[in-house]
């Protein structure tokens, strides 16, 4: 019985890490970030762990003890007595489903929050989704629910992008936050993030239908420069996706940008409209045109101070300025920008998404194969199968 434990407890370490162990060099990341958070176990002993190495004995109860710390449980006994119950979800009765549900429910229901950056609700969501993810029987009612709320709304599906999850759970609940909020914003930023999954997933026809009901929008009854962000950035990947000239839009986008005006009231706005925007044109291959906004949004994070989300989504920016030096002939720089990078601190709600794009620039930057069973594994968990065929074309 204790083995079947181990064995959870493997996965639970995989997810934690962001990615499957396969090899040595895994473990290396895997070891890395365990000695971040003051723990210490040897590289050797992950290997035997995840049986990568030859052991004649069992696990240590240490060892067990370390990972689970690792994993958010204070023992390896918390951590079997949790998979315990997961394993009995099925005998569970409707009725503590349902109140354990509504628990978690309230929590955006009921709590009052003044501000989009408070960081002690931000961390409520984080390990909501967290627990969710130990619990998947509980998501898909959970997310109906928390679209009927301001906070879930707010919180869950529009700062807490959950992109490692958008081709899964978190993208089929972006339908129920359409249904439940009528507005303006909601309409561009649904459409934008089901036409954004469409791109990844090579599902053009969805993609287009995304398009075409985005473009339906009473989209002039605002002029908000993130809700721009999503627009611009969708046509980006359609355009790319059925191979139309991206140029004409280019120049909009260009237009666009030099109208505004950057100020305390805005800027948080303007730095999201960026994040998007050079999304879109790294991954469309737009590489001088990403340095350029690229080079304005280092300006923001200058001037101004960044709110936690914020700054969760700006560690996207080194790696996407290493990828687009690189393709514009500036080597050098690109390199020392990427070996800057640590990946294990990727924030878990993006990580296998950045690990993607990370070791296939990695690939490319040191010219070998070594991690490519780590890639296709991580393009398989995420069914982002656009960036295995972008990088079978060495795009990235």
């Amino acid at each position: 019985m204790k083995s079947d434990y181990v064995e959870y407890l493997k996965r639970e370490v995989e997810q934690t890490l962001g990615r499957k162990i396969l090899t040595s060099i895994d473990c290396r990341h895997l070891y890395h970030d365990i000695a971040q958070q003051q723990h210490k176990v040897s590289f050797n002993t992950l290997r035997r762990f995840f049986y990568l190495m030859k052991s004649k004995h069992q696990q240590s109860p240490y060892t067990l003890d370390v990972l689970s710390n690792y994993c958010g449980f204070s023992s390896f006994n918390e951590f079997i007595t949790s998979h315990h119950e997961h394993d009995n979800d099925d005998e569970k009765s409707e009725n503590k489903n349902n109140d354990l549900l509504d628990y978690l429910v309230s929590n955006f229901k009921c709590t009052e929050v003044i501000s989009t950056d408070d960081f002690t609700f931000s961390s409520l969501v984080n390990q909501t989704i967290i627990f969710l993810g130990r619990h998947p029987y509980l998501i898909d009612q959970f997310q109906r629910r928390i679209a009927n709320t301001k906070n879930g709304q707010t919180f869950y599906y529009e700062q807490s992008i959950n992109l490692d999850k958008l081709a899964s759970f978190y993208g089929e609940g972006i339908r129920y936050y359409l249904v439940s909020k009528k507005t303006v914003e909601a309409h561009t930023f649904g459409h934008y993030l089901l036409g954004f999954k469409s791109w990844l997933t090579m599902n053009d026809k969805c993609l287009h239908k995304h398009y075409k009901m985005e473009k339906e929008g009473d989209f002039e009854a605002t002029n908000s420069p993130l809700l721009f962000g999503y627009k611009y950035s969708l046509q980006f990947y359609f355009l790319n996706a059925f191979s139309c000239e991206l140029e004409p839009v280019l120049v909009k986008l260009r237009q666009f940008h030099s109208a505004i005006t950057i100020s305390k009231d805005n800027f948080s706005n303007t730095f999201r409209f960026e994040i998007h925007v050079i999304t879109a044109l790294i991954l469309c291959a737009q590489y001088e045109e990403a340095l350029f906004y690229i080079d304005d949004i280092f300006k923001i994070k200058k001037k101004f101070s960044l709110s936690n989300n914020d700054l969760r989504l700006f560690e996207l920016i080194p790696l996407y300025q290493a990828i687009a030096l690189y393709h514009i002939g500036e080597v050098i720089k690109s390199k020392e920008i990427f070996n800057e990078i640590n990946p294990t601190k990727f924030h878990f709600l993006h990580k296998q998404y950045m690990t993607i794009l990370y070791l296939s620039f990695k690939q490319c930057l040191q010219k070998r194969n070594s991690e490519k069973k780590q890639l296709l594994s991580l393009v398989q968990n995420t069914g982002f199968t656009r960036l295995a065929t972008l990088f079978n074309k060495q795009v990235i």
